[in-house]
């Protein structure tokens, strides 16, 4: 449904319902205005097309509608399948049809094609020699529709029936679909084999090549002994490129960065810090405002606090970041592979028609501006997941409970060391690329997990903004007077950095749902997605004009997300790797400083 409604949004679709209707209805309610459910009597003698005719019925209704496609409720469909059904034109029965298959039913509905006119010459279980076999869906035009409920009178149970009796009234239409492009369900099996079978190989690859981080250490993962902290990088040159920015951020006033203790080869040894991630400990203490009134003040001051420190080191950091040696020759944040990769695959993922001309070239143009204006300091991955706040007994343990944990934090509350406790920053291979100045500044303020703290901390800062995005774009004078305020480059760069947010935890969810239940378990994909599009105009309310293809784009990625299904607890048994690498992977929640824990994960649901 969800597929159906994205792909042809004005067009009425209607489910025919029969056993267990009040649960089929609750599941689609709210998905679209043009749905509707629709029960055909229930005899002993109903059959398939006693449910057909009762759709039917009500679609007549609908008087400029030519016809119908009829979809089976338990197949799955493969998106470019569906996409194929709805641009077909036809003013005669359609019926889709598939290659034979080994795995074939013993009696497959065998199909016979005029050679040239794909034009349906026999079909039936008892045809000799077959072109194919039936696929689950077949186009009624509207003139056909009296003939269909006709058949119900004659004593005719399914279409191919119908199909079949049709051919001395007109011609029948056959059209190809490719192999597996249907997958009937029958069983919780057939559905897990059939989404792996419909995964896009494509996606696949980019996922692994330019999302994934688990494949860079399966031989030798990252660990942390009482001596150091041994973390693997994807390859040597970027080990060499993040060693050299901690020696020069280590020696910086100001800048609270691990020591480098030793590089070899693509592994570097850093100085261990023990604590909780600033993220983790916005969270909690969120937590805390909602399960302990009498604290609720103190964690709100506690959140604020931190979260300003941290701003407060990030400025230091791209100060130190803008004098450092290697800074211009840094290349601009590939978009190429982390933008236009990453879009491509979503749409491929979320069964959307690909990128079409005119969006290929605002990308293009949206690049040229990227690489020529907007790139003036290397990345540092400001993200409140990247940042350490040193209280060891608040460092998670495995098996702990969140009630423990909330008991130590509350502790902690008391002895109010918000404003002097030590905040170390970790984290440094995205130096290896250059990126706007405000890509940092919504990194730290504007992720999902920070931006409740975010928005107060930008009230305060910049008071006359009309909004936060604009506070943001505001505030980049403070890491230098000489970056100038640029509506355009924010808008540019909060793009670029909720896109790989939302969509880098998009692709765990769709791909590898066992590492996302993981490593993203407190985070909410929709959320970028949905917010995207009206914080653009906030930030330059000429950027829908200046890339209108692409805004029309980020509008139906925002709706497609938003009808995404909640989480479920099965979901998380999908384990891409092991199933294709045949390697057995340990999933880590962002942090390798941390243990992960191993109860069940709080996972995001939809809004």
């Amino acid at each position: 449904m969800r597929q159906l409604i994205l792909l042809a949004p004005e067009a009425p679709i209607c489910i025919a319902v029969g056993h267990r209707a009040s649960e089929v209805e609750a599941a689609v309610d709210g998905l679209s205005p043009s749905l509707v459910c629709v029960q055909a009597p229930q005899t002993t003698a109903t059959s398939l097309l006693h449910s057909l005719t009762a759709a039917l019925d009500r679609l007549a209704d609908h008087a400029d509608l030519q016809g119908a496609w009829v979809l089976f409720a338990d197949t799955l469909y493969h998106p470019d399948a569906l996409v194929r059904l709805i641009q077909s034109d036809a003013d005669s029965p359609v019926l889709a049809s598939q290659p034979v298959q080994a795995e074939a039913s013993a009696e497959p509905i065998g199909v016979l094609v005029e050679p040239g006119s794909q034009r349906l010459l026999a079909l039936g279980p008892a045809v000799p020699s077959c072109d194919g076999v039936m696929a689950a869906a077949v186009y009624w035009p509207r003139s056909s529709w009296s003939f269909v409920m006709a058949a119900v009178a004659r004593g005719l149970v399914l279409q191919w029936q119908v199909l079949r009796d049709y051919q001395g009234q007109g011609p029948v239409t056959v059209l190809p679909l490719g192999r597996g492009q249907t997958r009937d369900i029958d069983t919780p099996a057939d559905a897990g084999e059939a989404l792996g079978h419909l995964r896009d190989p494509l996606a696949v690859s980019f996922f692994r090549r330019s999302i994934s981080k688990d494949e860079r250490n399966l031989s030798q993962g990252d660990r942390i002994t009482s001596s150091a902290y041994r973390k693997v990088c994807m390859s040597e040159g970027l080990a060499l490129c993040e060693a050299h920015a901690l020696d020069w951020l280590h020696g910086t006033a100001g800048c609270r960065v691990p020591a480098c203790l030793d590089r070899q080869g693509r592994i570097l040894l850093l100085e261990p810090i023990h604590g909780i991630r600033l993220y983790d400990l916005l969270r909690l203490l969120r937590s805390i405002e909602r399960l302990r009134p009498e604290q609720a003040a103190q964690a709100r001051a506690a959140s604020l606090q931190l979260l300003r420190r941290s701003l407060e080191q990030l400025w230091c950091l791209q100060r130190a970041l803008l004098a450092w040696p290697l800074a211009h020759e840094r290349p601009a944040y590939p978009l190429s592979s982390h933008l236009a990769g990453l879009l491509a695959t979503l749409l491929r993922l979320l069964g959307l028609p690909s990128l079409q001309p005119g969006e290929c070239r605002e990308l293009r143009g949206f690049d040229r501006l990227w690489r020529t204006a907007d790139v003036l300091i290397p990345f540092r991955d400001a993200t409140a997941k990247n940042t350490i706040v040193l209280i060891p007994e608040l460092a998670p343990r495995a098996a702990e409970s969140s009630g423990d944990r909330i008991a130590k934090i509350a502790e902690w509350l008391d002895r109010d060391e918000s404003a002097s406790v030590p905040l170390v920053d970790i984290d440094f291979t995205s130096v290896v690329h250059r990126t706007a100045p405000e890509d940092d500044l919504f990194s730290l303020l504007a992720h999902a997990g920070s931006l409740p703290v975010g928005r107060r901390l930008l009230a305060e800062l910049v008071p006359s903004a009309a909004n936060w995005p604009t506070a943001v774009a505001d505030l980049v004078s403070w890491i230098d007077p000489a970056i100038r305020r640029d509506g355009g480059r924010a808008a540019r760069a909060l793009l670029v950095r909720y896109l790989r947010f939302g969509g880098r935890k998009l692709l765990y969810r769709i791909l590898n749902p066992a590492a996302f239940c993981v490593r993203f378990r407190y985070d909410d994909p929709v959320f970028y997605f949905r917010q995207l599009p009206h914080l653009l105009s906030q930030l330059d309310p000429g950027f829908h004009t200046s890339f209108p293809c692409l805004s029309a784009r980020l509008d139906q990625l925002s709706q497609t997300v938003s009808l995404l299904p909640a989480w479920r607890d099965a979901e998380a048994g999908q384990d891409l790797y092991r199933s294709q690498l045949g390697a057995s992977l340990t999933y880590w929640q962002e942090s390798p400083l941390e243990i992960p824990d191993r109860g069940a994960p709080s996972l995001w649901g939809r809004s």
